[in-house]
């Protein structure tokens, strides 16, 4: 039997109904998935309620998470732009991309090989990040989480 270095591993079937972006599957964590809805939701609630008015911070907000998510990262998931700078220690498998002056963050991984990036989380009004502040405190928090859950589904 010859070595498998080198040789492809034969392409299975792709995700059927999965969203498709510059090549990359992109897949999302229970954890971003709600903090999205809940931007949605407030964001339908203010249009409701004042149709007429300018855009308020929440949609411009879920504005530049849409493109940071679905433009811009998988343009390069894997571009120095998107590394922290070691607030996560040695989690450095974990990116994230900044909007809104820096305090709104995207964490995410991406497997290149695979060609899949996995949105984490957002982080929300009561953890947002302050120039200067050197707490990770949430960010750690939430590791945690997706953790035991992926302990969880290992057993």
């Amino acid at each position: 039997m010859g070595s498998r270095r080198g040789r492809k591993k034969p392409r299975g079937e792709p995700n059927k109904g999965a969203l498709v972006v510059e090549g990359w599957t992109i897949l999302a964590h229970p954890l971003f998935l709600d903090a999205m809805e809940g931007l949605i939701s407030v964001v339908d609630r203010e249009q409701t309620s004042r149709p007429d008015a300018l855009p308020s911070g929440n949609a411009k907000l879920l504005g530049h998470l849409l493109d940071l998510a679905f433009v811009k990262i998988p343009r390069d998931p894997g571009n120095a732009a998107y590394r922290h700078g070691g607030t996560l220690a040695d989690r450095r498998y974990w990116f994230r991309g900044k909007t809104g002056g820096g305090r709104y963050r995207l964490f995410y991984r991406y497997d290149s090989r695979a060609r899949i990036i996995i949105y984490a989380w957002v982080n929300d009004e009561d953890s947002l990040r302050t120039y200067g502040t050197a707490s990770a405190k949430d960010q750690r928090t939430r590791l945690k989480t997706l953790k035991s859950g992926a302990e969880r589904k290992k057993r």
